[in-house]
């Protein structure tokens, strides 16, 4: 298992998450396997997983970015990830993260 920790200009010491005034130091284990690459397969049940899984629904998706979703209109979302989110997450907004429609998609300018 490896972890990843997400650094904030808060000094980070071995404590316990805290907050104040809505603001967290954050700092999550995640379990990953390299030979799948991939990380969305992990449930891990530790301390404090829910309270990430609300703080995502909470997030816009430029502060998801920043914290390493990959962002609207990269090829990792596809309807399996998305539903996959939507699982981890009850009650995130997932539209930023599907595909244009064809209404949103600008016309080719023939030359």
């Amino acid at each position: 298992m490896y972890g990843i920790l997400y650094l904030t200009d808060v000094t980070v010491d071995t404590a316990p998450t805290y907050v104040v005034d809505r603001a967290a130091h954050l700092g999550l284990p995640l379990p990953t396997d390299a030979r799948k690459g991939s990380y969305d397969k992990a449930e891990h049940p530790g301390p404090n997983w829910n309270t990430l899984h609300e703080l995502m629904v909470e997030l816009d998706p430029r502060q998801r970015h920043l914290l390493g979703f990959p962002p609207p209109g990269d090829d990792h979302w596809t309807d399996k990830t998305i539903g996959h989110l939507e699982r981890m997450c009850p009650g995130i907004d997932s539209k930023p993260y599907l595909p244009p429609t064809p209404a949103q998609v600008p016309a080719q300018v023939a030359r």
